[in-house]
C-alpha cells in the first residue's frame, strides 16, 4: 500500500489535496457579510426587550418548534461573557492506527472500526511529521503522524510536513467519518452554520477570559473553530465545558476526504471560522485557483495576525490547573499520621520506587539499527521452544511468552550449526505483518555466534501474533506471543484496565526490568506523586520542613507540593517517612478529598470490620458506595493493612471514572 493510498489522494491531483477545506468565496469576501449582521444585530439591539418578552410567550405555545429560533436571537444579542478556564483537551482523542489498517478499514466509519484498531491522537510534533514522509526510515509513530496531521497549521497542501510554507489556518486531522469532536474548553456556542461548500458543517466557540497564548498572564478572547462535520450536536448560545462532544467529523463543504479542520481564531478576526484571502487577492496575485493561493502563501500575514497555533495552545494547557481553584478543589487534610494508626513498616529501597522518574523512552523512537550488537539476556525457565528440523539442521525460538505494544524485545533464533544456514539466510517475520516490526529481517551465517542469533520486535498489536522462520529447512513458527501492560501484568489481570489506564497517562511506570509488582505494598512517597499526577495538580519546586526529605530525593517536589497544598502533613517529631506504607484506610481518604469527593457522615457501619466511630468510617462508606476497593477474604475490608501498588491503581482509576 502506498503512501498517497494511505493519505487517501494523490498528491499529483490539483485541487483533491484530500484534506483542504478551501472556504466559499461569498463566504470569506467578508464585508459584505459584517455589514449584513451589524444592521441585523443593531436592529434587534433596540428592541431586545420586546423580543424576549415575546420568546417568553412563544415559548409556551411552541416551544419545541421556537427553540432554534431563541438560541439564534441569544448569540445574536447577549453579549459574551467570561467562562470558567479549567484547561484545555485534545478536539480528538482517539484516531485509527493507520500503518495497520486493511484497505477495507480505512474506508470505515469511525463506530465501524475494532477498538483495537484505534490509538491515542498522536503528539503533533514537526520532527515525527517530516520523518513520516519517509516510509523506508520512519517508525510506525512517525508514520501514524504524518497521516493523521496532513496539513500542519500554516501549512502547503504539499504534504511535506511543514509549519509556515503556505497561508492554511489551522490544522487538518485525517479520522473517518463519525469521530467524536471535543470542545478544547469551555465556553459559548458563538455559531453554528451549514455551507454546500466552503468550511461545510462547522461549530465556532467563543472563549472569554482565557489566557492569551501569547502571553500566558494576560487573558483574552478566543474562538475554537470545527469544520467540515457531518453532524452538530450543540445550539448557538449554549454554554458548553471542556472535553464535551459538541459534534462528528464528516466531509461536507469543500473537503475531498473525512477530516476535522480545526483552526483557532483571535478576537480580532473579522469574522469566524477565519479566512485570510479572498477571490480577488486570487486573481490579483494573477492566479486561479484557492489551492494556488495557499500554497503561495497569499494572506499569510492576515493568518498569522488573526489566528494562534491550535495545537500548540491546547498542548500548553492541557494540564492547567486554574490558580483561584487550589484552596476549592483540594481541601485541607488532616494529617494522616494523626489518626494513631499501628506502628507502618519502612521500605528500606525508596530508590527502587515505581514512581522514580526515569528518561522519558518515546514508543516512535526506531528501533536499534544492529541489534545482534546486544548483549544476550540469560535464558530462564519461562523460556519456550519451537523447533523444527532438516536433516542434521535444527532452528528454534527461545524468548519468554509475553510482549508490551510499543515496546522493543529481543528475541533469539537458536540453530545447531551455522555452518548449515544457507547462502540466501534465513528470513524473520511476522503473522501480524502490518503491525509489527521485526530487525533484522534476515539472519546469515555471521550473525550467529555460539548457535544464538538476536532480533528486535516491536509491535504496535493488542493482539496475540508469531514469529516465522523460512529457509531451505522449511518453515516453523514460534509460540504466540500475548500482550501485556507490564511484564508481570497481564491484559487479564484483574486490576489490569486501572493499571493499564494508569500507564497510559503516564501516572505510573514501571521498574527498570520492566514489571510492575502489583502486590507489593505503596509507600508514602509513592503514594504522593501517584495521586498528584493522577489528579493533575501541577508540581512546583521547592524546598520542605522535613529532615528526611532532602532536596536532592526524587520525591522532594512531590513532597514539597502535597504539604503546601494540605495533602500531607509530617509526624509529631516533624519528619515526613517517606518509606512507610500506607494503609488502605490512609490513602482512601487521601484519594477520594484529593479528587475532590466529600463524603457524608454515617449512622451505620459499611463493613463488618469498620467500627462507626473510627475516623475512617464515612470514607469507607463512600468506598462502598462506589465499590473503590475490593473485600478481602472473609467479607473484610482490612482497613488498617498496607494498599497494594494495583489496589492503589484501581482507586485512582475508579474516582477518575467518577469525574
Amino acid at each position: 500500500m502506498s503512501r498517497s493510498n494511505l493519505l487517501g489522494n494523490s498528491r499529483k491531483e490539483e485541487g483533491r489535496s484530500g484534506y483542504c477545506h478551501i472556504p466559499h468565496s461569498l463566504h470569506h469576501e467578508g464585508a459584505a457579510e459584517q455589514r449584513k449582521n451589524k444592521k441585523f444585530a443593531d436592529f434587534f439591539q433596540g428592541k431586545k426587550k420586546y423580543i424576549w418578552i415575546l420568546l417568553i410567550i412563544f415559548s409556551y405555545v411552541a416551544s419545541d418548534l421556537f427553540e432554534e429560533y431563541a438560541y439564534y436571537f441569544r448569540a445574536s444579542l447577549v453579549q459574551l461573557t467570561p467562562t470558567e478556564f479549567i484547561g484545555t483537551e485534545f478536539p480528538i482523542k482517539k484516531v485509527p492506527n493507520w500503518v495497520v489498517l486493511s484497505d477495507r478499514e480505512r474506508k470505515m466509519a469511525y463506530a465501524q472500526l475494532p477498538k483495537s484498531k484505534l490509538i491515542n491522537i498522536p503528539p503533533y510534533r514537526l520532527s515525527d511529521l517530516k520523518k513520516g514522509k519517509n516510509w523506508n526510515t520512519s517508525t510506525k509513530s512517525q508514520r501514524n503522524a504524518y497521516i493523521t496531521y496532513p496539513v500542519p497549521n500554516l501549512g502547503n497542501y504539499m504534504l511535506d510536513g511543514s509549519e509556515n510554507s503556505g497561508s492554511h489556518t489551522g490544522v487538518d486531522i485525517k479520522v473517518p467519518v463519525g469521530t467524536p469532536v471535543y470542545a478544547i474548553a469551555s465556553g459559548v456556542v458563538y455559531r453554528t452554520d451549514y455551507q454546500k461548500t466552503g468550511f461545510g458543517k462547522y461549530i465556532s466557540i467563543a472563549h472569554v477570559g482565557i489566557p492569551d497564548p501569547d502571553n500566558s498572564g494576560k487573558k483574552t478572547t478566543l474562538f475554537s473553530n470545527y469544520a467540515h462535520l457531518s453532524q452538530i450536536d450543540v445550539k448557538e448560545g449554549r454554554e458548553i465545558k471542556a472535553g464535551q462532544i459538541i459534534g462528528k467529523t464528516g466531509e461536507t463543504g469543500f473537503a475531498t476526504t473525512p477530516h476535522l479542520h480545526f483552526q483557532i481564531d483571535r478576537d480580532t478576526a473579522p469574522f469566524h471560522p477565519y479566512w485570510p484571502f479572498q477571490w480577488k487577492d486570487v486573481k490579483a496575485a494573477g492566479l486561479n485557483s484557492y489551492f494556488e493561493a495557499v500554497k503561495r502563501g497569499i494572506g499569510m500575514g492576515n493568518a498569522r495576525k488573526h489566528t494562534s497555533h491550535p495545537m500548540d495552545f491546547v498542548a500548553e494547557f492541557n494540564n492547567y490547573i486554574a490558580p483561584n481553584l487550589v484552596a476549592s478543589t483540594i481541601p485541607v487534610i488532616t494529617s494522616i499520621e494523626s489518626h494513631k494508626e499501628p506502628e507502618v513498616i519502612t521500605s528500606p529501597k525508596i530508590q527502587d520506587s515505581n514512581f522514580k522518574p526515569q528518561a522519558s523512552k518515546s514508543n516512535s523512537a526506531p528501533l536499534p539499527t544492529d541489534p545482534r550488537k546486544i548483549k544476550l539476556a540469560s535464558s530462564k525457565n519461562s523460556t519456550v521452544r519451537q523447533k523444527s528440523r532438516s536433516g542434521r539442521f535444527e532452528v528454534e525460538f527461545d524468548t519468554d511468552r509475553g510482549f508490551i505494544p510499543g515496546e522493543e524485545k529481543i528475541v533469539n533464533v537458536r540453530i545447531n550449526d551455522a555452518n548449515l544456514v544457507a547462502s540466501a539466510g534465513i528470513e524473520i517475520s511476522s503473522t501480524a505483518r502490518r503491525s509489527t516490526d521485526v530487525v533484522p529481517r534476515k539472519l546469515f551465517k555471521d550473525d550467529f555466534k555460539n548457535g544464538v542469533a538476536r532480533v528486535m520486535v516491536k509491535s504496535d498489536s493488542t493482539n496475540r501474533f508469531k514469529l516465522v522462520a523460512k529457509g531451505d529447512f522449511g518453515e516453523v513458527k514460534s509460540q504466540s506471543f500475548s500482550p501485556q501492560i507490564f511484564k508481570d501484568v497481564s491484559g487479564s489481570h484483574t486490576y489490569g484496565p486501572a493499571i493499564k489506564y494508569l500507564k497510559e497517562n503516564k501516572i505510573i511506570k514501571g521498574y527498570t526490568d520492566g514489571t510492575f509488582r502489583p502486590d507489593a505494598t505503596i509507600n508514602r512517597a509513592e503514594a504522593v506523586k501517584i495521586l498528584l499526577t493522577g489528579n493533575r495538580i501541577p508540581v512546583g519546586k521547592g524546598a520542605t520542613s522535613f529532615p528526611d526529605v532532602p532536596s536532592t530525593a526524587w520525591f522532594s517536589d512531590y513532597v514539597s507540593t502535597a504539604a503546601d497544598w494540605g495533602i500531607v502533613k509530617g509526624y509529631a517529631d516533624g519528619k515526613f517517612r517517606p518509606g512507610n506504607t500506607i494503609s488502605r484506610a490512609e490513602f482512601l481518604k487521601v484519594a477520594i478529598l484529593t479528587a475532590g469527593f466529600t463524603p457524608s457522615d454515617i449512622i451505620r457501619t459499611p463493613y463488618q470490620d469498620v467500627p462507626l466511630e473510627a475516623w475512617f468510617a464515612k470514607y469507607f462508606q463512600f468506598c462502598k458506595e462506589h465499590e473503590l476497593l475490593r473485600l478481602k477474604k472473609g467479607g473484610f475490608i482490612v482497613p488498617n493493612t498496607p494498599i497494594t501498588r494495583s489496589e492503589a491503581a484501581d482507586v485512582i482509576y475508579r474516582l477518575e471514572r467518577m469525574k
